[in-house]
């Protein structure tokens, strides 16, 4: 080619913002083509594959657009030294990585060994449902299950794993969230800390009078969390003995808790409720059905 030929297209490419695709014959020019990269990152993908692999083409398309990247060849998006510390500059880049490096789970863990869980976000979907890769990952992080796929966080292996540690109840899928047997095995197993918030269990298991006649008397704080339709329900409410009908006090309804009627015949049940209510009156009218005046 001659080298006026070059400057022309450098210029063209550069100054007049041409794109690369239609200097086709000039695709493996190095000069040419970083002029072109300079100027869009994204031109990177009209060059010819061995400068699609060029260290230095890649890295200045990627400066001057991240998302360059995915038009780089595939040696150098399997090249691991060079895809980690660009990783570790932007965990983002992990989304271009090469055929080879987004299905390695040697590189993978390695990599959040080193850099955290963050760069799950960007891996490929198939790993973020590949269960072997995803245990590997929680047992490094148990907040890793926030990146496994919708299936994975259903999984009951995958999730016990996680939440064994605590804290990461979040994450469950909606299923498990709903899955009285499930939710009950993880309270009989101590896997869900006491006192600590339940706000993340499904509506099912919220509305289900069973399951809170079931663990309530373990958990008293767990009626807080009750559907609102319990919260009002008088002879749901009446069901439960002494001491945990004065403990569940402070969660049902409002108007509940201040309603003579109610409160008298839940008194009956557990004297406690009567130090239980603040309003002064309210303790005088149960007090006086409760003598019978």
């Amino acid at each position: 080619m001659a080298k006026n030929e070059v400057k022309e297209v450098i210029k063209r490419v550069s100054e007049d913002k041409a794109s690369l695709e239609f200097f086709e014959e000039f695709a493996s020019d190095e000069r040419v083509v970083m002029a072109a990269v300079k100027q869009d990152g994204k031109q990177l993908k009209f060059a010819t594959e061995e400068l699609r692999n060029d260290k230095k083409i890649v890295t200045q398309a990627i400066e001057n657009n991240k998302e360059a990247l995915q038009h780089a060849g595939d040696d150098i998006r399997n090249n691991k030294p060079f895809m980690f510390n660009l990783i570790k500059k932007d965990k983002g880049y992990a989304k271009y990585l090469g055929s080879e490096l987004r299905t390695s789970h040697d590189f993978l863990i390695s990599t959040m060994e080193k850099l955290g869980k963050e760069f799950l976000e960007f891996i490929a979907d198939e790993m973020k449902d590949d269960k072997a890769f995803m245990l590997e990952a929680i047992k490094l992080d148990k907040h890793a299950l926030a990146y496994a796929s919708n299936r994975l966080k259903e999984d009951k292996d995958v999730v016990l794993a996680s939440i064994r540690w605590g804290g990461t109840e979040e994450h469950i899928g909606e299923r498990l969230r709903n899955d009285e047997s499930f939710i009950s095995e993880m309270f009989e197993k101590n896997l869900v800390f006491p006192d600590t918030p339940l706000d993340w269990l499904g509506e099912k298991i919220r509305s289900s009078k069973d399951f809170m006649l079931d663990h309530v008397p373990d958990r008293p704080y767990l009626f807080q969390y009750a559907a609102d339709a319990l919260k009002m329900n008088r002879s749901f409410i009446l069901q439960f003995d002494a001491p945990y009908l004065s403990r569940i006090l402070p969660h049902i309804d409002e108007e509940l808790q201040a309603e003579p009627a109610f409160l008298t015949e839940a008194a009956k049940k557990d004297p406690e409720v009567l130090n239980r209510i603040s309003d002064k009156k309210v303790k005088k009218e149960v007090k006086k059905a409760l003598k019978g005046k």
